[in-house]
């Protein structure tokens, strides 16, 4: 129960400090002045292939320790935030439609890419009014925290609750149509 707890508490930290060192590369592509002007041209998808590999890096976190501790209770949940978090950084931060068009394309994926669950499309389209409003009204939403707090758990509310009816995520199995016993 110890060692569960510790790591547990060892891979959140972890995952801030990468979450940090995303949040610091997005900003510094957004904002160098540093760049060529022929890099510039660049910047955009740029933010766009960081942003999808750091999402791709935390959802292969998840499914390999869910795998590796035979898909215990809890162990795909705290990725699942730091996913939330980096397309919700990315979206409010650079309000430009390339992010938005193609962390959709992304968000899409993954909710198809979950297995046997009919709701998928509701849960999507939910996920992306919310991520089109996070990308028209980013500064708006970031200049308070009581408009902040709110907006971030209604953005991540469709990445939790697709499930309601369903058995629990950690309890199937990687990829499409195929579940434990």
């Amino acid at each position: 129960m110890l060692v569960s707890w510790g790591l547990r508490t060892t891979t959140y930290i972890t995952n801030i400090l990468v979450l940090v060192g995303y949040a610091l590369l997005f900003n510094w592509l957004q904002n160098t002045r540093s760049i060529t002007p022929r890099w510039q041209r660049w910047r955009q998808p740029a933010l766009v292939a960081v942003t999808i590999a750091f999402v791709v890096l935390f959802h292969f976190s998840s499914v390999l320790s869910m795998a590796a501790q035979n898909n215990p209770i809890g162990y795909g949940w705290t990725y699942l935030n730091f996913q939330g978090a980096t397309l919700l950084y990315a979206l409010l931060s650079s309000r430009q439609r390339l992010v938005l068009y193609f962390t959709s394309l992304v968000v899409v994926g993954w909710y198809w890419w979950i297995p046997r669950v009919p709701t998928w499309p509701l849960m999507a389209a939910c996920s992306l009014v919310l991520m089109y409003v996070a990308t028209r009204f980013g500064p708006t939403i970031g200049r308070r925290a009581l408009t902040y707090y709110p907006f971030g758990f209604l953005f991540m509310a469709p990445f939790f609750f697709w499930r309601i009816g369903y058995r629990s995520m950690v309890l199937t199995s990687v990829g499409r149509g195929r579940s434990l016993p």
